[in-house]
């Protein structure tokens, strides 16, 4: 409607502007003229609204991934407030060393040793931090937009979609799965935290052992339901679009109340699109006001782009 809206407006303050000409100067304007002018025109107008359209497609995706960086942000910014806090209590306990040991000397190298990887660390979580609030270094792989659409890869060598109708891992969407039986059982929250740690360090093989072993060990955890989506986000920015629709999949089903289910249902909708099955991909985008009816804006504007890249019908 714009563009047929921009195209009449154009047509019209060219033939005003014909009209305007003097009655010898109209003479010699042609009417094959004229008409080649305002197709000419035409043609600029449309270019100018596809690239209109791009840029608005452009600016909903960097809407959703400054969301996940904002939340990765916060969770920095209580690590290094922690660190601060610790940093002061390694403080006072070498006061207190002074006071109670004789042996001066040897307790301020002790605690001065605490302090300094202390401040390592805190350097190393304010790095970390400028990372993702600035520009990533090139060796980093960087976030698909939109992938190699030939539905092949090490989990799909057959280009077949791997997520069936019923909900279930394909055969060959998953890696055999490991013994795990004499894995001891590690704290919950330090076992998520050390995976979200590696995550932020770009260590997506360390991090995917640890979410992985947090969620055989804590299925019902508070933060199981986040630690199968950041499962999901690893396997996308590694460009295996199967294993990360999988885990979508089991985010949707297994956590629907979790903070990023809806967004999880929109990004299986764009695996499966970049398996080359938009078939399968509309239909799931279609049910994401019934499912999430409160999804965010930044959620619903997503899900069009992807309705758009898939050809979707209404």
């Amino acid at each position: 409607m714009m563009k047929h809206i921009l195209f009449l407006w154009t047509a019209c303050l060219f033939a005003s502007g014909v009209l305007a000409l003097p009655s010898e100067a109209q003479s010699r304007l042609s009417r094959s003229e004229m008409t080649t002018e305002i197709l000419t025109l035409k043609e600029s107008v449309d270019r100018l609204l596809d690239s209109n359209s791009q840029l608005q497609l452009q600016n909903a995706d960097l809407a959703l991934q400054l969301r996940d960086m904002e939340a990765l942000n916060a969770e920095l910014t209580g690590r290094i407030e922690t660190l601060q806090f610790q940093q002061g209590q390694s403080r006072q306990e070498a006061m207190e060393h002074i006071e109670e040991h004789a042996d001066i000397g040897r307790a301020l190298n002790d605690l001065g040793a605490k302090i300094d990887a202390l401040e390592a660390q805190n350097l190393r979580t304010v790095q970390m931090l400028a990372l993702l609030t600035g520009t990533l270094p090139d060796d980093i792989p960087a976030l698909p937009d939109t992938g190699p659409d030939t539905g092949t890869g090490p989990d799909n060598a057959s280009g077949q979609s791997p997520l069936p109708d019923d909900g279930a891992a394909p055969p060959d969407a998953t890696e055999p799965a490991q013994d795990r039986s004499a894995v001891p059982v590690e704290d919950a929250d330090a076992l998520f935290a050390d995976a979200k740690s590696r995550l932020l360090q770009f260590d997506y093989k360390g991090a995917e052992e640890r979410f992985t072993l947090f969620l055989e060990q804590n299925e019902g955890h508070p933060q199981a339901g986040e630690a199968q989506y950041w499962l999901a986000e690893m396997y996308y920015q590694q460009g295996e679009y199967a294993r990360s629709g999988d885990a979508y999949r089991t985010v949707i089903l297994n956590y629907p109340d979790d903070l990023r289910a809806g967004d999880a249902l929109v990004k299986l909708g764009r695996s499966l699109r970049l398996l080359d099955d938009t078939e399968r991909a509309c239909a799931i985008l279609a049910t994401l006001d019934n499912r999430y009816p409160e999804a965010s804006p930044v959620t619903r504007q997503l899900a069009d782009i992807e309705r758009s890249r898939a050809d979707c019908e209404g």
